[in-house]
């Protein structure tokens, strides 16, 4: 699952600048869209890395990977994605 800022589909492709989010909206549409019970203990937290203006954060918990793609190319800057991908436990036991 993918959270992002609203962009207009046409211009878009067109603009060279990203849309951010601030880091506090993230979290709340995160909270929102994928509870913190849902997502279980945490199991590592914040691990970043940068490269030029884009920095990549990401949390591990029991049932799911939470990553945050920040973008520092435009003032202000922020959050561009926020994404979720979720663990197949079933699949990592072999059960059928």
């Amino acid at each position: 699952m993918l959270i992002e800022p609203r962009q207009a589909f046409v211009h878009s492709f067109y603009e060279k600048r990203q849309s951010t989010i601030s880091k506090d909206v993230a979290l709340e549409l995160l909270d929102e869209a994928v509870p913190p019970a849902t997502r279980g203990k945490l199991l590592l937290g914040s691990v970043t890395a940068q490269t030029g203006c884009t920095a990549f954060e990401t949390y591990s918990y029991e049932n799911m990977n939470v990553g945050f793609i920040h973008s520092f190319c435009i003032k202000p800057g922020g959050v561009a994605t926020v994404q979720v991908n979720l663990k197949r436990t079933e699949c990592d036991s072999g059960s059928k």
